[in-house]
């Protein structure tokens, strides 16, 4: 059950219910549509530990509520997200323990997202990176501005894609281009997105919201059972489930964190200088 719940603003949809879970997120659900919106512009939207326990709160409240019949995520300001905040990654001095955080909280949380059987609509502006594209990948319908850029970012500093992003990325795109992207730290452009099957809807910058919308609502009247067993259908198609791929991540990405690539890696991007990588 959620807690310390309190009412926002109306959103676009007619507002029944409003919640904020916390400072990194909050959650809208009105006319069978869920909202969950990453609320940290100032911060890019970072996915870290806090935003994780926020998804699995948000999370909470929309299995308790038969309302709800589709999903949409959506974030504030001109990013959705450029990942993991890599200065929380060094706090405390233990790389290792602070990545192991956060994706001990969200890689349950997506497990979570993906299996509920409802459709999952991702609107992206701006940048999504990282532990974003992990998020947004996973969706069942991607609508991207004409100037959103999806980017890789994990190689770039000595770690390993997470956030389901392999699964997501390889289920939408293909295996080879998924693992040309990640090794070689590419960021592709909207209509690129597009090309290769990563974005479904490429629109204006200033129509992303409506557009999205229009689909959620469209979906959330729809035929709940049928969307249900259609994505069901497609999951068995994989003997190797979401979950499976975001553990075998997990697992490489502390790995790393056991070395010294990674705290150089992020120290370099942090200090806007070229990485000096050692190999280990």
């Amino acid at each position: 059950m959620c807690v310390g719940l309190r009412q926002l603003r109306p959103t676009l949809f007619s507002s029944q219910r409003s919640y904020e879970m916390t400072e990194p997120l909050n959650l809208a659900i009105a006319d069978g549509v869920a909202t969950i919106t990453l609320d940290q512009a100032k911060r890019g939207n970072p996915i870290d530990a806090p935003f994780a326990v926020a998804l699995g709160k948000a999370l909470d409240t929309i299995e308790a509520d038969d309302s709800v019949r589709a999903i949409l995520i959506r974030a504030d300001g001109n990013n959705f997200s450029f990942g993991g905040d890599l200065k929380a990654m060094l706090a405390g001095g233990s790389v290792k323990a602070n990545i192991k955080e956060i994706l001990d909280a969200f890689n349950p949380a997506l497990t979570r997202l993906w299996a509920l059987g409802i459709p999952v609509v991702a609107q992206a502006q701006g940048f999504c990176v990282g532990g974003g594209l992990g998020l947004v990948s996973n969706a069942d319908v991607i609508v991207a501005g004409e100037g959103t850029k999806f980017g890789a970012a994990f190689a770039g500093i000595a770690g390993v894609n997470d956030s389901g992003s392999t699964w997501g990325m390889a289920a939408r795109v293909g295996i080879a281009k998924a693992r040309k992207f990640f090794l070689l730290n590419e960021t592709w452009t909207a209509q690129q997105a597009l090309e290769n099957g990563l974005a479904d809807i490429v629109v204006a910058d200033d129509e992303i919201a409506e557009t999205a919308e229009k689909l959620v609502a469209k979906l959330a009247a729809g035929p709940t059972l049928s969307y249900r067993g259609i994505k069901d259908a497609f999951r068995q198609m994989s003997a190797r489930t979401l979950a499976d791929s975001a553990q075998t991540e997990a697992d490489n990405f502390l790995i790393c964190a056991d070395g010294t690539d990674l705290n150089e890696g992020i120290n370099a991007l942090l200090e806007k200088r070229k990485p000096n990588f050692v190999g280990r």
